[in-house]
């Protein structure tokens, strides 16, 4: 739908708004401290606004100070006058900005007005030495939002309760738990914290809440009056008796899609059948979701207002305990609030296509579309400070062009439901082929379309006045003189308590509004380099996909210096050598330009690609050996440097030296070799006698590029006993008496008489599984093992040199699987020298151990939605003898994406350990005599992601898991929903892994017969060869 103007000048722009609001509002004593407009000359930017007590004082200069010498270091003097008055550091962050940095933070909700001393930092007229601007802190609040009883998977007596609170500002960790109290039946429990988005935002969990035989009830109670936060308050949770299995909460959710969420006092039966059981206002027509003890109910009506939600008896919980009588609930479908959403996340619209910008909306009756062109010769300084899609500093590079007004009412559509639109820019702007347009959605209190108790809407003051309409946006001061960092639209009414609600001013801030960048043009560009200096860049026709020749490619440093050039060939492929390190690529063919920023940062994310390997530096690869591993001082060390130098970069006759460094880093030794027999040098050196021991270095230089190896050299004293411990073939078991023997000789055969000996043993984590299952998972990452330490024997052998050990091995009832233990064995001679040796033996925590097979998968290796997969299961004992177990437990975890953050090298147990575990099916098994069973589970579309399958003995305690991934079958678009910032997960296949020399590749990959692929070549330091391949119809 295209949504025509109708008017083209619909006021001022709320960035000018908000520069009055600051100035004259927050800063009354700036009407008596104006600054001259000439000082844009020297200031770009300076703090302003509402900013967090946190932040520091920073102002950005037209031009590079000379006397921005040490970043961060404390100035002796201070150029600012601050009131009220604080202590802090002054420091250059870089060559253009100044930061003042307080002792500790500023006060909350304190507006402070600050002088520049101008003059002791750059030479300026007398009537420009001074520089005025004022600031205010945030006044500091908080909301508290608690959730619901999450019981413990298997552990009906203990529950689990998750909540956040919300603060206006940063928050000090440590504070945050003095605040908070909670208390079950008079007993204090603790409270776990974790803060989020810079300590603004605090998750806390209240672990161990205990379910009896009686209910109870947990207290959360808040006070910040010692921090000086006037906030205090509690709430009560009713906790459920072991014996009543209830519905606990009602949540209604509107986005991203309308569902009712039902939480219930116990773990759900997963499998059970729902139909009949839950209706809402009579309609039993629904969709159900299990997701622990919550229910999700989905429809396809769209319901508003007060809807009775009825839940029949007969729900099951994962116990078999049944809801007894029917349940009413009142639920309220409140209206969506006024949103905005843009439908693409892009940049670049085909200019031959016109510019038409599709966005959604609801609750607005009108919107405002505002924008600002960045000129086609400021685009590279813009990219310096942003990626194509941000608008940073863009009053640097850009002014306004349009301001108008978007009557969305007009079209007769419900404007409480998400609708689609679309404007079609060109009829608004006439675009300059090469420049960038910011395009900003905005929308007021005076635009919602939401109905508010109370009457109609009131005229929301802080709106531009009609006189202020009049006022052309495009000629606004704003974009003349110097602005500030922290900026945006906040009525002057606003109400960080309010910032929610829709019938409060307080809602609509620019936090709300939506923007993106555009860029009209056809040329489509792709950038790949390798390590050799050479880019190849990639010209094709936006709508038609095909390769565009004579398209001239240049590339400029961070510099904005043109550092290399070309252009395309036939195939749109230019080849261009760079002298130094590229930031910026520019494609140009006549009024046509693309922009590409090609700095590391930039680069697409490859992380979920098999892309390991070795990066070559200037296509040098070397490898150093020795003779041996360990050397005494004084031994003479022969190297060897094989050279692997292919493209014959380097002359005949080039100095390869190698430096010998000792322990502390000196070079102790310099060797200068040139000429090699083939491409292998012999490097011959030597330690002194009194050389220190430790690790050494061999460095190698050669053609600009460094090669390194640590050398052992260590004062060696052979072992001149020899022990043996012999305990059987294993595995050892826990918890049973093993016995064995100790024999302990002289090397030259001589009995060892009446020596001590001592014998440890350590415990280690092992992921061995059984010859006789191939492709079963027998260990459980969800369960942390660290490693245990034991003396089982210290005493004397006899005079024939022997020893009989006995010793009972820990029981270790939680242990991921099958472990190791390791046995270091010393005898000591009279004299105090002592010889060692090791050895390691199976060590079975368990008497029955649990394995698992996972379906293949497709050929991503990811199981598919709305099919059924089985996982196969095998129990057996130590040995690998399948034993018939009965009541295995079986279920399947989503994994929350949120658990990521905390991943570790154990990331499966400390998610387990955390508040995140969500069983979404579970199931009681059993294997047959011959130890064989399965598991069977399926999740539906439209869930996705990582799941966490598991199968325990509850008796037995053996266990195993594994990660597996679930996705919609079909490979496109599981790169955006996942990876939005990563390339395009293509499914791509060969026929083989790993190739010889010589032989031919098939790879084989999806398409739509349609468009055009392109297939390189690449080795660790450069791009072998680029080709298109059009794929036809059906392949």
């Amino acid at each position: 739908m295209l949504i025509h103007a109708m008017n083209h000048k619909a006021g001022i722009s709320f960035v000018l708004v908000l520069f009055i609001l600051f100035i004259t509002s927050c800063d009354p004593a700036s009407r008596d401290k104006k600054n001259s407009p000439e000082i844009g000359n020297y200031i770009a930017a300076y703090t302003s606004g509402v900013i967090s007590a946190h932040s520091e004082i920073m102002i950005r200069f037209t031009e590079d100070n000379p006397n921005a010498g040490n970043f961060y270091e404390a100035l002796e003097q201070n150029p600012f006058e601050i009131e009220p008055s604080i202590k802090g550091q002054v420091y250059w962050i870089n060559e253009y900005t100044l930061g003042f940095n307080p002792e500790g933070k500023f006060d909350q909700g304190t507006l402070y007005e600050v002088t520049l001393n101008l003059k002791t930092l750059i030479d300026v007229e007398e009537d420009l030495s001074k520089f005025n601007f004022a600031f205010q802190t945030r006044v500091m609040d908080f909301k508290v939002n608690v959730g619901t009883l999450t019981p413990y998977p298997g552990q009906a007596d203990l529950y689990r309760l998750n909540g956040d609170v919300d603060f206006s500002d940063v928050m000090d960790a440590g504070l945050v738990d003095k605040i908070f109290e909670a208390a079950q039946d008079g007993r204090k429990i603790p409270i776990a914290w974790r803060g989020l988005k810079n300590n603004m935002l605090f998750e806390f969990s209240i672990d161990s809440i205990h379910r009896g035989d009686l209910a109870s009830e947990v207290t959360l109670e808040w006070d910040a009056s010692q921090q000086n936060i006037d906030v205090r308050g509690s709430q009560q949770i009713e906790i459920p008796s072991k014996s009543d299995f209830e519905l606990l909460k009602v949540r209604v959710y509107q986005l991203p899609s309308q569902r009712v969420v039902l939480s219930f006092s116990d773990q759900l039966k997963g499998d059970q059948l729902l139909d009949g059981l839950i209706m809402l206002d009579g309609d039993d027509d629904l969709n159900f979701r299990i997701d622990g003890n919550k229910l999700e109910v989905y429809s396809d009506r769209t319901y508003e207002g007060t809807v009775n939600l009825s839940v029949e008896a007969g729900i099951k919980s994962n116990t078999d305990a049944e809801i007894k009588k029917q349940l009413i609930r009142e639920i309220n479908f409140s209206r969506l609030k006024p949103q905005l959403s843009l439908v693409n996340k892009g940049v670049i619209l085909p200019s031959s296509q016109g510019l038409v910008l599709p966005f959604k909306a609801v609750g607005l009756n009108k919107v405002d579309i505002q924008i600002i062109k960045v000129y086609e010769n400021n685009i590279p300084q813009f990219l310096q400070v942003n990626k194509i899609d941000n608008d940073y500093e863009i009053r640097r590079v850009g002014r306004p062009v349009l301001k108008h007004t978007i009557d969305l009412a007009a079209t007769g559509l419900d404007m409480n439901s998400w609708n689609f639109f679309s404007v079609d820019l060109s009829e608004l702007i006439r675009t300059e082929p090469g420049a960038i347009y910011n395009i900003e959605f905005l929308f007021y209190k005076k635009y919602s379309a939401y109905e508010c108790l109370g009457g109609g809407q009131e005229e929301d003051e802080d709106q531009p006045t009609e006189e202020e309409d009049t006022f052309e946006f495009e000629e606004s001061s704003y974009w003349d003189d110097p602005n500030f960092y922290y900026w945006g639209y906040w009525p002057d009414e606003y109400s960080w308590q309010e910032q929610d609600n829709p019938c409060h001013v307080s809602y609509y801030t620019s936090s709300r509004f939506v923007k993106t960048n555009i860029l009209a043009t056809d040329i489509g560009l792709i950038a790949k380099s390798g390590s050799d200096g050479e880019m190849m860049a990639i010209v094709t026709d936006m709508i038609t996909a095909e390769p565009l020749a004579g398209i001239l490619v240049e590339v400029y440093n961070y510099q904005l210096q043109k550092i290399g050039s070309a252009s395309s060939n036939a195939e749109g492929i230019a080849f261009i050598e760079v002298e130094g390190s590229p930031f910026m690529m520019i494609a140009s063919q006549g009024t046509q330009k693309s922009y590409l920023r090609i700095d590391d940062g930039s680069a697409l994310s490859v992380s979920d690609f098999d892309v390991s390997g070795k990066k070559i530096k200037k296509g040098i690869r070397g490898f150093i050996y020795g003779d041996r591993g360990v050397w005494r001082p004084g031994d003479t060390i022969f190297l060897n440097f094989i050279l692997d130098d292919r493209k014959a970069n380097l002359p005949d006759g080039h100095p390869l030296v190698l430096e010998l460094l000792n322990p502390y880093g000196r070079i102790v030794k310099r060797i200068v070799k040139t000429s090699p027999e083939g491409n292998i040098y012999k490097l011959t050196t030597k330690t002194s006698a009194e050389a220190p021991t430790g690790n050494w270095t061999a460095r190698i230089k050669v053609g600009g590029v460094t090669f390194t190896k640590s050398l052992r050299i260590e004062t060696i004293k052979p072992n001149r006993l020899k022990v043996n411990l012999d305990l059987g073939e294993g595995p050892l078991q826990g918890g049973r008496t093993e016995r064995g023997t100790l024999e302990v000789n002289w090397l030259h055969g001589a009995v060892a008489r009446n020596l001590k000996a001592r014998v440890e043993m350590s415990l280690y984590k092992s992921n061995k599984g059984f010859e006789q299952y191939p492709g079963y998972i027998f260990s459980d990452p969800s369960r942390y093992f660290y490693p245990d330490e034991m003396i089982i024997f210290d005493e004397r052998v006899d005079k024939q040199g022997k020893a009989d050990i006995s010793f009972t091995p820990p029981e270790v009832g939680d242990a991921p699987g099958m472990l190791q233990a390791a046995f270091t064995i010393r005898a000591f001679e009279e004299g105090g020298d002592f010889s060692t040796d090791y050895f390691t033996i199976d060590y079975a925590p368990y008497k029955t151990f649990i394995g698992i097979r996972i379906p293949e998968g497709d050929k991503r290796g990811m199981l598919l939605t709305d099919t059924t997969h089985s996982v196969n299961v095998i129990s057996c004992n130590a040995k690998g003898k399948p034993v018939r177990v009965k009541n295995l437990h079986a279920a399947i975890y989503k994994v929350s994406w949120r658990w990521w953050w905390n991943a570790t090298e154990n990331d499966m147990a400390s998610y387990f350990g955390s508040e995140y575990s969500v069983p979404i099916d579970e199931a009681v098994i059993g294997t047959d005599a011959s130890g064989k069973g399965t598991f069977k589970f399926k999740v539906e579309y439209p869930d996705w992601g990582r799941y966490f399958v598991r199968v325990w003995d509850p008796n037995g305690g053996a266990a195993a898991g594994k990660t597996v991934y679930i996705d919609w079958p079909g490979w496109a678009g599981q790169a955006k929903r996942e990876f939005p910032g990563a390339a395009s997960l293509l499914t791509f296949t060969a026929d083989k892994d790993k190739y010889q020399v010589g032989e031919t590749a098939t790879v084989v990959f999806p398409s739509s017969g349609e468009g055009r692929a392109l297939i390189s070549i690449e080795s660790g330091s450069e791009i072998l060869h680029a080709d298109w391949v059009k794929p036809d119809s059906g392949q």
